[in-house]
């Protein structure tokens, strides 16, 4: 962009004074014409310098001002006019509104000719166009060159850079991390602190979006670009392009590894490679050590019936239930600090290595951080989180068996209250004898004859709650009764009406047993 005050700065041009407007001396200029018409203006296109010799308006300085508005009003570059010769002083009424409205006007020299200021002016048009083609002939072809297999958004953001000699910044709207030129540090700090709006305000910028999705945002160190260089403009759209090539060459590479090692996965826990050292062979091309033991974690997701699933907020969610996992396998990876990890879908696959020796305080542990993390996770995400740990395997070669059980710890979790949000094959307890026919149609009828007619919800809803309280509190009637936040003495009449309806007395131990199994095992079935 070639400016009016890059005009003025031209040496043929010496002579030539601002005369008024100095606030619109960064209106572009692009060409420059001579009009003695005194509807002349009528005919700007815009951007365009328009001089004259002043002899119409000799007499008329309301039609100079008129003539100066519509220039104004068809965005033109400014006006030149000669003094002394025809018109002695500019009119006040024009200095007035030129300075207002910001409109450059310009005194000639009495000895120049039109072609005087018109040579100088397009030649110096012409050349800097042409000098920013080269340019951006040369940044383009840079550019191009940064799409090799070896480089990346580093080397892109550095070579921008160091072409338009200035900071620059890819700030990251995804999980990956920005990209800093040598040198931007401060620059990126300070990007990463204001909100992204006001940055682009205050900067050149130009966004990196693929199928409607922003992925990154180049910045440069220089003011938006209204008011930037055509070159840095012509850089960032180059730039943008070779972003968007290398981001997607990327996406593609990693959804290739991820169908391998979902194979490889799969593999594992199938046991079905057969040829003799191909999952060790396979393992190390991903940097896993399968002879460590541990156990295999299931971290499964979904969105409750609140979330809009609408096709535009799909890529939303995605990107929602991502963040949540990646805050959580790094909650996880503060005990484990290399989970070996296999990402779907709905369904996260995390093997977690430990010693045998430890393998019970990192249990716990492990119970402990995911139970914290899951329950201070904000309800406005929508996101429902379940997570399932299998047994202890004495080696990931073969984790299918613990695998199985953090499968079946999740059916588990399912009929459990939904605040607990992890279930471990360790703490199943009873529920691991029942395996495959908890929904059998045995189990099913143990829980209905256990519980009569307390199965009936619709009748005795508030009896069944106060069971399950009691249960769950270990048949300790103060705390049920606290729990359920009724009085002592109405818990008590409840308990005396449950014992009449079963035809059991609640204070036989073997009566409770059969109790806590008849409730489990019903809310496992609606499971």
């Amino acid at each position: 962009m070639i400016t009016m005050k890059e005009i003025l700065q031209i040496p043929e041009l010496r002579g030539v004074r601002l005369l008024a407007g100095e606030k619109g001396l960064n209106r572009e200029v692009r060409k420059v014409t001579a009009n003695d018409s005194p509807d002349g203006a009528e005919w700007a296109k815009g951007e365009e310098v328009v001089l004259s010799s002043g002899y119409i308006w000799r007499e008329n300085p309301e039609g100079l001002l008129k003539f100066i508005q519509t220039l104004d009003s068809h965005k033109s570059s400014g006006f030149g006019v000669k003094l002394k010769r025809y018109l002695s002083t500019l009119p006040e009424m024009v200095e007035r509104y030129a300075n207002e409205a910001g409109f450059p006007i310009l005194s000639l020299p009495e000895h120049f000719t039109f072609d005087d200021f018109i040579n100088p002016a397009l030649t110096f048009i012409v050349n800097k166009q042409a000098a920013i083609l080269r340019r951006s002939h040369e940044i383009h072809r840079t550019l191009t060159e940064s799409i090799s297999c070896q480089d990346s958004l580093d080397r892109v953001a550095d070579t921008l850079s160091r072409l338009l000699e200035n900071k620059v910044v890819l700030l990251s709207h995804c999980s990956s991390p920005s990209c800093i030129s040598a040198g931007a540090e401060d620059f990126g700090s300070y990007l990463e602190e204001v909100p992204i709006n006001q940055a682009c305000r205050e900067f050149a910028f130009f966004p990196i979006t693929i199928s409607g999705r922003t992925f990154f945002t180049i910045f440069v160190d220089e003011p938006p670009l209204a008011h930037s260089s055509a070159l840095t403009q012509e850089a960032l759209y180059h730039a943008g392009a070779i972003c968007r090539y290398i981001i997607q060459r990327e996406q593609s590479n990693q959804q290739v590894e991820m169908r391998y090692r979902n194979e490889f996965f799969r593999d594992i826990l199938s046991g079905t490679a057969t040829e003799k050292g191909d999952l060790e062979r396979r393992a190390k091309l991903f940097g896993m050590d399968l002879s460590r033991a541990g156990y295999v974690m299931i971290i499964q997701t979904k969105f409750d019936s609140t979330v809009d699933f609408s096709p535009g907020s799909l890529a939303l969610l995605r990107s929602r239930k991502d963040r949540v996992i990646k805050s959580l396998l790094s909650v996880i990876k503060g005990i484990c600090p290399s989970p070996m990890v296999d990402s779907g879908f709905d369904r996260t696959l995390a093997m977690l290595s430990c010693e045998p020796e430890g393998k019970d305080v990192f249990l716990q542990m492990l119970k402990e951080r995911v139970e914290e993390y899951l329950t201070a996770l904000p309800k406005s995400e929508g996101l429902l989180v379940s997570c399932g740990v299998g047994g202890f395997t004495a080696s990931f070669m073969q984790p299918a068996e613990s695998y199985r059980q953090a499968v079946k710890a999740l059916e588990i979790l399912g009929g459990q209250p939904s605040a607990n949000r992890i279930a471990t094959w360790e703490n199943a307890g009873f529920l691991r004898l029942v395996g495959e026919v908890f929904n059998s149609a045995e189990c099913r009828s143990f829980s209905d004859s256990t519980l009569g007619d307390l199965a009936n919800q619709k009748r005795y809803s508030h009896l069944l709650e106060t069971l399950i309280a009691l249960e769950a509190n270990q048949w300790n009637l103060k705390s049920a009764a606290r729990n359920l936040f009724v009085h002592y003495n109405t818990l008590k009449y409840r308990y005396r009406q449950i014992e009449q309806i079963l035809g059991k007395s609640l204070d036989c131990q073997e009566n409770r047993l059969n109790l806590s199994i008849a409730l489990r095992l019903k809310n496992l079935s609606k499971a």
